[in-house]
Formats: C-alpha cells, structure tokens, sequence
C-alpha cells in the first residue's frame, strides 16, 4: 500500500467520494477528526456505510478511538461487521494490539466472518511505541502493518516539530523493524508545506517506508509517485 488518505468518518459526502481520489487504501478516522459529541453517530454513520457502499477498489482501514476509551470496543464491535481490511490501534503497545485481537476474534466469531480475516496496524505515536515496535509487531498474527505518526510522537517527547533529521531516528527503526518482519511500514502525514511534500515522502522511502499517510486528497498524487 503506496498512500493511506485519511477521511472524516463523520461526514457522508466525504464518505461518498473517497474512492475517487486514488489512493490505495482510505483511513475512515473516528478519532482525532470526531468531536466526542459526534463519536456515536460518527460510528453508526460508518457502519451504514460499509455496508451499502462500494469499497471494493481500496484497502479500508478504520482508526477507532484510543484502545484506553470505551469507544475503542464499541468502535470495532459496531465497524467490524461491515469487514474492513484492517483497523489501526491508535497508541500502540502490546497490550493493546492484544485486546484488538481479541475484540476481532469475537465479531468474527459472532458474524459468521473467516477467522483472522480483519487485520491490525498498529500506529506508533509515543517514545515507547518506538522503542517496542519490534514487540508491538509481534504481538499478534493479525498485525499486517505498522503506521508513524509524528506528531503525537514529538508531543509525547515534549519536542517542537522541526526539520526532518529529528524524525530520522524513529523512522528508521519503525521501517527496519517492519521489513525485519515482513510488514508495510506507512510513514506519518506530511503538515508542511505543498511543495515539500515530494521531498518528505522521498526521505521516508530511502528510510525503508513502503507508503504514507495522505492528510487529504491533495497528496494522495504526489505520494503515489514516490512509492511508484
């Protein structure tokens, strides 16, 4: 998977168009994106749509809340009937990749779906999701990737986003870790400027990334050119 194009969940015309922007895989967001009075009609609203809707030509992936809320079960409780590819565990550890695990084995169970069929990527956001990435990874069978997202990384350093060379640490050993696996790696959205976009996603793939993460539609082109 070259680009992951993150989308509101909470909005049904972006919900209906997503497919047109090219990208390998969508990331229907319930968390960062979602204020909490709109968490359970943005679930509901994402549930409907995978089941009327044709996704047939992407990879969807569904970030639930994180796996310390209670929206994190009733997330996937209420999304995995509608058989997404894969959903993310925000925060990432192998606890909580673990407890997804097990919410998936019980949907699937419930719903008559092949076992093991809905897979995991964990999203590294901290210093320790850095440092136990390899753990992380392999924690469950289920984990087909592995996503960076610097920007909670950073705030979890309490560090200011600067250049990239103070990312160079952590991509490389998320990317290491994941080829070392067998896994994709998808590298964090960019939020710089347009222009530098190209130059960000070309770092990541010399660092050993297989894909990114597109913040919008607008990258979704320049993303897939790098990772062609």
């Amino acid at each position: 998977m070259k680009s992951l194009m993150i989308v509101n969940a909470n909005n049904p015309k972006i919900l209906l168009d997503a497919v047109l922007y090219g990208a390998d895989g969508i990331l229907f967001d319930l968390a960062e994106v979602v204020p909490d009075t709109e968490k359970d009609a943005a679930r509901l609203l994402l549930a409907e749509a995978l089941g009327f809707l044709d996704y047939s030509a992407v990879e969807v992936v569904v970030r639930p809340n994180c796996p310390c809320r209670e929206d994190f079960e009733l997330d996937i409780l209420a999304v995995g009937p509608g058989r997404p590819c894969d959903f993310i565990v925000p925060m990432a550890n192998p606890e909580f990749v673990v407890k997804a695990a097990g919410l998936l084995d019980k949907v699937e169970a419930e719903h008559k779906l092949p076992a093991g069929g809905i897979r995991l990527i964990p999203s590294i956001d901290s210093a320790a999701g850095v440092e136990n990435v390899a753990a992380i990874i392999a924690a469950s069978p289920r984990v087909r990737a592995v996503m960076f997202n610097a920007g909670k990384f950073l705030a979890d350093l309490g560090a200011e986003a600067g250049g990239a060379e103070q990312l160079v640490y952590a991509r490389s050993k998320i990317a290491a870790c994941a080829h070392v696996a067998g896994i994709d790696s998808l590298d964090t959205p960019y939020s710089g400027k347009p222009d530098g976009l190209a130059a960000d996603a070309k770092t990541a793939k010399s660092l050993g990334f297989t894909g990114k993460v597109a913040a919008d539609g607008k990258q979704v082109k320049a993303i897939n050119a790098a990772f062609a």
